[in-house]
């Protein structure tokens, strides 16, 4: 039996070229992690808004109906309790 180094040579090269590719893949899917963390952070810092003051007092008079919208912007007193935004704040107040 004889083995060429022909044949060996040919079966090293794909497996150089398989590491190229994942560390490639590897390299790009860390891009993209990255981006898609630094997006949503960024997205996030952006929509919140100002950031209201700890001694800001909620504008009750804006909210004349005894109903709220379901939207959620939540509200904490220095109590401790959590309201679902300004408005259901204000009826528990009332």
């Amino acid at each position: 039996m004889v083995f060429t180094l022909s044949s060996t040579f040919s079966e090293d090269r794909p497996v150089k070229t398989h590491l190229h590719s994942t560390a490639r893949m590897k390299a790009a899917a860390f891009l993209v992690v990255l981006s898609v963390a630094l997006f949503l952070c960024f997205t996030t810092l952006v929509s919140g808004g100002p950031v209201p003051k700890r001694d800001d007092m909620p504008d009750c008079e804006a909210y004349t109906l005894p109903a709220c919208t379901r939207n959620f912007n939540p509200v904490c007193t220095t109590g401790g309790v959590m309201y679902a935004n300004e408005c259901m704040l204000c009826l528990a107040i009332m």
